[in-house]
């Protein structure tokens, strides 16, 4: 008997840790308390480094010829009220069954798979002008409830509003995440005048629907290169990435939307020439580094955004999508300097049309 728990498998260990607890345990699946640390993945106030310690220090700037010049990075976001805008993040799925919250894991982890580093580290895409606020919230896995895991996040919600005060705000997050984020537009901001008066843009990629009618226009592939920093409106951004040769129902995003195409996916390549750059792991130490002209181009086509990478990085790529043509994973990441430079101008325009 004395050897009956080392036998048993670790699935039942997990289903047993959700029912007994040591004495002032606190357990992934409890009921978020916002108030407490452990249940934000970013926060200004509990965790005002994290932002920067997941922002790239490194950049190689990869040549025509396939050799990579190395330049060091400096840039900091603040995190005070120095930022002119707040940041409501809400990350993918990193728990495979039930409802758990990813709670003690970012100061264990490396930056690998759907953990909460990779989760940092595309929250940063977001925080060029912006504190970050990204909540842990009981996500949906396999046989968790999705009105668990979005009331939840309406808690984390009212909770980031009553620290925002009456600042811009922007929404993003990614798969699950933008899921929650279409409920949450649709339910809780829309209805709210005052909210919506506030909301500088929406970033959900990662997903292949939304509202109709939008309450906000879809930056579509087209508006992607005809709008200008001082012509931005608020809008909705949605895209989801793929190699050239994918089929879009073999990917993660063509069994989410049920084998429907979405033909209103932005382009982020068209947002800031110049400006491209992935934010990816580096091959020895694994930590975050930027990519300079690493995707070529991209284009919207069959229901995918669908990149085109320099070819002296094909090695890195089949990594990322591990032969499956399908870079669900790395939708924000591999336009992370993109998606950064178009947050400082939504954030510059509603800041000039507030005046």
């Amino acid at each position: 008997m004395g050897n009956q728990e080392s036998s048993c498998c670790g699935c039942c260990r997990r289903i047993r840790a959700q029912f007994y607890r040591l004495e002032g345990e606190v357990l992934a699946s409890d009921p978020p308390d916002f108030e407490s640390a452990r249940y934000w993945l970013a926060h200004p106030l509990h965790h005002p480094r994290r932002v920067d310690e997941c922002l790239p220090k490194i950049a190689y700037l990869i040549q025509a010829d396939g050799s990579m010049q190395q330049e060091d990075l400096k840039e900091s976001d603040p995190q005070t009220l120095e930022a002119p805008a707040d940041l409501f993040y809400l990350h993918g799925t990193m728990e495979g069954f039930g409802n758990r919250a990813s709670i003690n894991r970012y100061d264990q982890e490396a930056w690998i798979g759907f953990n909460t580093r990779h989760q940092m580290t595309a929250c940063t895409a977001f925080t060029s002008a912006c504190r970050a606020f990204a909540p842990l919230y009981r996500q949906a896995g396999m046989g968790g409830s999705w009105d668990l895991a979005f009331q939840d996040i309406l808690s984390a919600f009212e909770h980031f509003l009553s620290e925002s005060g009456d600042r811009p705000i922007l929404l993003a997050g990614h798969s699950q995440g933008s899921i929650h984020i279409q409920r949450l537009v649709s339910e809780r901001i829309a209805p709210d005048a005052a909210v919506m008066k506030r909301l500088v843009a929406v970033h959900a990629p990662g997903m292949g629907n939304w509202i109709d009618p939008s309450p906000l226009p879809l930056d579509t592939a087209a508006a992607s290169t005809a709008s200008t920093a001082s012509t931005l409106e608020p809008s909705v951004a949605i895209w989801a990435a793929a190699t050239p040769q994918a089929d879009r129902k073999w990917t993660l995003i063509g069994f989410m939307s049920g084998g429907k195409g979405f033909v209103d996916f932005a382009n982020p390549s068209g947002w800031s020439p110049g400006a491209c750059g992935a934010l990816l792991p580096e091959d020895d130490s694994k930590l975050p580094v930027l990519f300079r002209n690493f995707v070529e181009s991209a284009e919207v086509a069959d229901g995918l955004l669908r990149v085109r990478h320099h070819p002296a990085m094909e090695d890195k790529m089949q990594k990322l999508h591990s032969g499956h043509q399908d870079l669900h994973p790395y939708d924000i990441h591999l336009f992370w300097a993109d998606v950064r430079e178009r947050v400082k101008q939504q954030v510059t325009s509603f800041l000039s049309r507030s005046k």
